[in-house]
């Protein structure tokens, strides 16, 4: 190393001599330029690109936000719906289970205590009825809580047909 820093300070004067060609500063530059300009455009487009792909994800982010809402608020008003549905379908059985006791409390009984015990055990709801009600409460959109509940009203309404007609044949008989 040495011997390499010795030999350039014996001839330093004349590496040192000779100047570079004419217009060598302005190539030069002329080049540094082009290089700049070509580091300036790539970096550009680079800070481009990131800016478009930030761009691409909010974008798309947003599209998928606003598609999982669209998608909860049809659940939401299907459940509505079927909530709604369920309610009237409760309350057309309801009635018409009413109208059955109606019809039961318009028989004439030879002892109003049977008749009033009939009506109480009808009145009565069972434990799967308080089951179904639970479930709907918890899930409103089970459809096999609804058919459930459904069934149970329409067994319910045949049974107290049934008991209706029954009674008109056993006190038409004993008149």
């Amino acid at each position: 190393m040495k011997k390499i820093e010795n030999i350039m300070e014996e001839k330093r004067e004349f590496l040192n001599s000779e100047e570079p060609s004419e217009g060598h500063f302005e190539r030069f530059g002329y080049k540094l330029g082009i290089q700049n300009r070509r580091r300036i455009l790539i970096h550009s487009v680079y800070s481009i690109m990131k800016i478009a792909a930030i761009v691409i994800v909010v974008v798309i982010s947003a599209v998928i936000v606003k598609h999982n809402l669209n998608v909860i608020k049809e659940n939401n008003a299907s459940i509505i719906a079927k909530t709604q549905e369920m309610n009237e379908a409760e309350q057309f059985y309801s009635r018409r289970l009413e109208l059955s006791y109606e019809n039961i409390k318009k028989i004439k009984f030879p002892d109003e205590t049977q008749k009033a015990k009939i009506l109480q055990d009808l009145r009565q709801k069972d434990d799967s009825y308080t089951k179904i009600k639970e479930d709907l409460k918890s899930d409103p959109s089970n459809e096999m809580a609804q058919q459930a509940m459904i069934n149970y009203y329409e067994t319910r309404l045949e049974v107290v047909n049934q008991v209706v007609a029954n009674l008109k044949l056993v006190l038409n008989n004993n008149s």
